[in-house]
């Protein structure tokens, strides 16, 4: 994987980090629970989002160079 594409993931679990840690926050301070939930579902999407990015990265590296561009684009498109 490239080194920028590593930073992003990097980046986004950083973070989906600092999420939980405020959701742990929220639990100690006996916050509601329904906006606790929400907040999970929050986390989730995220996780989802950086699980997509790392499947995308693995079928990317599989592809020839010569179609990466065409393989980027057919992948973005299993994913949505």
């Amino acid at each position: 994987m490239e080194e920028k594409k590593q930073q992003a993931i990097a980046n986004r679990f950083a973070r989906i980090e600092g999420h939980v840690r405020k959701v742990k926050e929220m639990v100690q301070e006996g916050r509601d629970e329904s906006d606790i939930m929400v907040q999970l579902k929050a986390v989730q999407k995220a996780l989802q989002g950086a699980e997509k990015e790392l499947f995308k990265e693995q079928l990317i590296e599989l592809v020839p160079e010569r179609n990466l561009k065409l393989a980027h684009e057919k992948v973005d498109a299993f994913l949505k």
